[in-house]
Order: structure tokens, then C-alpha cells, then sequence
């Protein structure tokens, strides 16, 4: 070939392909570089790089890719795929959406086009969509794991947990080792008030990607429900945050059955478990773990094991007051500066996650739709929202007219011992699914979730038992949050004038499980 002669796209491709196949791909990257640039009209070569782009992490070089080959031709199949994928890596979900549908216009008899759409329509809560899109590709092709799985998953949103069920089942008949399957099956289950065989395949958890759990003690056998008198007990933490609260509420129950126990805990949880399971010793979660060092245990026990032992039926959890203990003084002290603030009620609010992909997005409720609760008359607020949100209070307070007051010099994502303090010096908060409702609960303050979609936690309940002093605003997939927080505002106002009861929401009658026959 002469060093003028035009490059051919098709050895260009084989090249990068042969790269990959070597496992080189960023030789393989830079080829399909030049090539896309060489033949910017040549919508399958721009797919090719999108693709290769996509895999290696560059996101916008992807995306650039998939609009040129659009551009050369607005009919390519892959190219409209591959956008969509790249817009739902980014969270536009709504977008990704318009794409698909384009696709399975163009190639409506091509399955992957509709599972993907099936996938998008979840995340932005439309799921019975997404389970007709996942039934349009399955009668193309039935035979996909995956897509039973993801049915599954959206079944599981409009709490058809049976369907669900029979969906995990069927991909896990198509592929037995299918451990998302089973963890998600393990979810239904729990959802549906099923709480034995749920938290049989709950051990699913240590698999699963969609799991943040990893074992830790490899040597220590498992505490399987045995007797635990004179027995040495380590008890570890695990999963996120809220997830090590929740289950924190076992601890002192476990505590007492033991001869002695060990809890393991994340750093910033220590003060306020020792001193709320004053039976037990305390450990400082460490990588790798050093609290088996300090020998001698029968037993090791990670938290969310300790309720297929001490949770096995509704029955079997316990009212309280709240099971977590904030520093006495730091609660006085609180409650000194908002009463020099004004006499109250003092209403605590958060509003976001720090995880919100996919759809946990669902959990952000933006603070410009919180007016009608922040203009209730007679309620003073304090924001108990962790992370940077200066910006997002100016803004509100300017908005609304109202003094939204923030405590700046208190950390509350890493020191929760002075957020406990804060939290239980208010009279109520208001929050999204977050840490910070479950604290809240956790120390027995009044506290009102805003929620969408329905937590595993539930059990089939109309409220959620493990937190008594929690009363959940839900939100259906065909409202929006405006809709819930001018119902949250209507009730404030009962509960700021006294009225005397607890909320009712529409949801708080609602048992999420199917009806169950009568027996004699």
C-alpha cells in the first residue's frame, strides 16, 4: 500500500478487534480513533468506536460517536442503543427512553431493543411499561435470564411480589447460579411478609453485586440461632450506613442473650451504639478486620443474620421508644439553642441520598417543591441534610420567605453521635428514604418518610416494624412529589395545631400483601 493510499475502514476494525481479542485496548481504542475520524459518515464504524469507547469508560467520546453514526444514518439500530445506554449511564433516563423506542420502531421483531427500554422504564418508576416491554422481548426470545430477572424487578415495584417471585424463578431455572436472582427473590420475599424464606436466601447478599456485603472473619463459625448462654459472640456490622442502624436496633437484645459479646461497628457509629448496648464491648471497624484478635469468641454473627434469628415472623418485633442513646448534655444543649431560636415545633427535614443513580433518584426531592411544608404556620426548621447544601438553603429561604436554620459547625455525615444529639432536640423530621430518617426513627423522634417504591423493611406492612415512631408518605408511580408534600403540609398543619393523632397517609392502610384465604 503507498503512504498516500486511502485507509480501509473494514482492516481498520479487524485490527482493533485482533487488539481486543490480545487483550489490548487501548492500541485498539486509538485505531478505531483514527478510523472514526477518516469516515465520519460511516455510522457502523462510529458504532464500533462508541462501543469500544463505552467498554473503556469514556462515556462522552461514546456518545459523540453514537450521534455521528445517527447523524449518517438516522436508522442504525446500534447506533440509537448504544446512545441510549450511554444516556442511561448518565442518568437521563427519560431520554434514553425516547431512543430505545426509537429502535424497537426499526426493529421491532429485535428483543435486546426492548429489554433495554424495559430497563430505562424502571428506572423512572414506570414499571408496568417496563413489564410490557420486557414481555415483548420475551416472546421473541424467552430464553434470556436476564430479562425474566429484570421483569422481576419491575413486578417487584408494583408489588406483584407472587409474579415477581415466579419471574426470579424462571431465570434462575434458566440459570441456576443467577445470584442476583436469588438476592432479589430474597427482597420479594421480605416484601411480601414471607420473613423465614426470606432471610434463608437473604445469604444470597454475600454474592451479589448488588450486595455492599463482604465476610470478614473467615475463620470464626457462624452463630446459627443456638444458645447463646456463656458463649462469646462477635457481632459486625454491615452494608450502608442505614442498613448498620437498622440492624443496630437487634443488638441490645443479642447483647443480652450472650456471655459476652463484641460489637464491631463503622467509627463514627462507636459512641452512640456503646452507649446504647451497654452489655457489650465495642470495636472500631477496621480493614483488614483486627476485632478477632482479641480472641476467644464461639460464635461471629453479621447484623443482618441476627433477624433470621430474632425476626423470623412480624410477631416477634418489638415496640419501643426508640433503641439508640445520643449524649444527654449535647441533647439539652440543642434543645437551649433552638428554644433561644423560638418556641417551636421544631421540624427536621432532609431531602436527599448521596447514592442517586438509577432508580434511587427517585429520592431526591428537590427543596423548591418543599414550600408548602416550610410555609406551615407556627413550625420552625432545621436542616439535618448531610453533604454540602448552602446553596441549595439560600436558595429555599429567598424562595419561600422562610429562615431554614443550619448548624454548619455540626458534621452530620461523619459525626453522628453530635447528629443524634441534633435530632432528637427536634420534634419531628421529615425526610427521604435516607440515613437520616432511619436516625431519626432509630432515637424515637416522630418522623415521616418520603418515600417511593416500596422498602423491603415493610414486610408487607403498612408501616415499617422495625421503627414504630416512623409514619411513611408514599408516593405512587403516577404522582409526583408536589402532590405528597401538599400532603405532608396539610397534615403538619393538623400535627403543628395539635390535633392530637398521628398522620394518616392513603398508604398507611395499605397491606402490600396479596389477600390470604380464610382458615378455620
Amino acid at each position: 500500500m503507498s503512504a498516500t493510499a486511502r485507509p480501509d475502514p473494514r482492516v481498520m476494525v479487524a485490527q482493533a478487534r485482533a487488539a481486543v481479542a490480545r487483550g489490548e485496548r487501548g492500541p485498539a481504542l486509538a485505531i478505531l480513533t483514527r478510523a472514526a475520524e477518516a469516515f465520519p459518515r460511516l455510522s457502523a464504524l462510529q458504532v464500533e468506536f462508541g462501543n469500544l469507547a463505552f467498554a473503556q469508560g469514556d462515556r462522552a467520546a461514546a456518545e459523540a460517536a453514537y450521534l455521528r453514526a445517527i447523524a449518517a444514518d438516522p436508522r442504525d439500530f446500534a447506533a440509537l442503543i448504544g446512545l441510549g445506554n450511554a444516556l442511561r449511564e448518565r442518568g437521563e433516563a427519560s431520554e434514553a427512553i425516547a431512543r430505545y423506542r426509537q429502535a424497537t420502531v426499526i426493529a421491532p421483531t429485535v428483543d435486546i431493543g426492548w429489554y433495554n427500554l424495559g430497563l430505562a422504564l424502571r428506572e423512572v418508576g414506570l414499571f408496568d411499561e417496563a413489564i410490557a416491554a420486557y414481555d415483548r422481548a420475551l416472546a421473541i426470545d424467552p430464553r434470556k435470564p436476564a430479562c425474566w430477572y429484570n421483569r422481576g424487578n419491575a413486578l417487584t415495584g408494583t408489588t406483584r411480589f407472587a409474579d415477581a417471585i415466579a419471574s426470579y424463578d424462571e431465570a434462575l431455572r434458566l440459570r441456576p447460579d443467577y445470584i442476583e436472582a436469588v438476592y432479589s427473590k430474597s427482597m420479594a420475599l421480605l416484601l411480601n411478609g414471607d420473613l423465614a424464606q426470606g432471610w434463608d436466601l437473604y445469604e444470597a447478599r454475600w454474592r451479589s453485586r448488588l450486595s455492599s456485603s463482604t465476610p470478614r472473619f473467615a475463620t470464626l463459625p457462624q452463630w446459627e440461632g443456638q444458645p447463646l448462654e456463656g458463649k462469646r459472640l462477635l457481632v459486625w456490622g454491615e452494608q450502608g450506613i442505614g442498613d448498620e442502624i437498622l440492624f443496630a436496633g437487634i443488638y441490645r437484645e443479642v447483647a443480652a442473650m450472650a456471655g459476652r459479646c463484641l460489637i464491631e461497628c463503622t467509627a463514627k457509629l462507636l459512641p452512640l451504639i456503646a452507649r446504647s448496648v451497654p452489655g457489650a464491648s465495642l470495636a472500631a471497624r477496621t480493614t483488614p478486620p483486627q476485632a478477632c484478635k482479641r480472641g476467644g469468641f464461639d460464635y461471629q454473627a453479621p447484623a443482618g443474620d441476627l433477624a433470621r434469628w430474632l425476626r423470623p415472623a412480624l410477631a416477634s418485633f418489638p415496640r419501643h421508644d426508640g433503641y439508640l442513646v445520643p449524649p444527654d448534655g449535647r441533647v439539652a444543649y440543642w434543645k437551649e439553642r433552638l428554644a433561644a431560636l423560638g418556641p417551636g415545633p421544631w421540624i427536621g427535614f432532609g431531602w436527599r441520598s448521596s447514592n442517586l443513580k438509577g432508580p434511587r433518584a427517585a429520592a431526591d426531592i428537590k427543596l423548591d417543591l418543599w414550600g408548602p411544608v416550610f410555609t406551615t404556620p407556627g413550625a420552625g426548621f432545621v436542616c439535618l441534610q448531610y453533604g454540602e447544601c448552602t446553596a441549595d438553603l439560600a436558595q429555599a429561604r429567598e424562595r419561600w420567605g422562610v429562615p431554614l436554620h443550619a448548624f454548619p459547625e455540626v458534621d452530620l455525615f461523619n459525626d453522628l453521635d453530635e447528629a443524634a444529639a441534633l435530632t432528637k432536640a427536634v420534634d419531628l423530621v421529615i425526610s427521604a428514604p435516607t440515613a437520616v430518617s432511619i436516625l431519626a426513627a432509630a432515637l424515637g423522634v416522630p418522623t415521616w418518610q418520603l418515600a417511593f417504591g416500596y422498602d423491603w423493611q415493610r414486610h408487607g406492612t403498612p408501616r415499617n416494624p422495625w421503627f414504630p415512631a416512623m409514619t411513611i408518605f408514599h408516593r405512587d408511580v403516577d404522582q409526583q412529589w408536589d402532590e405528597i408534600l401538599l400532603d405532608v403540609a396539610r397534615e403538619l398543619r393538623r400535627w403543628v395545631r395539635g390535633a392530637g393523632h398521628a398522620p394518616r397517609h392513603r398508604d398507611q392502610d395499605r397491606d402490600l400483601r396479596p389477600e390470604r384465604p380464610a382458615t378455620d
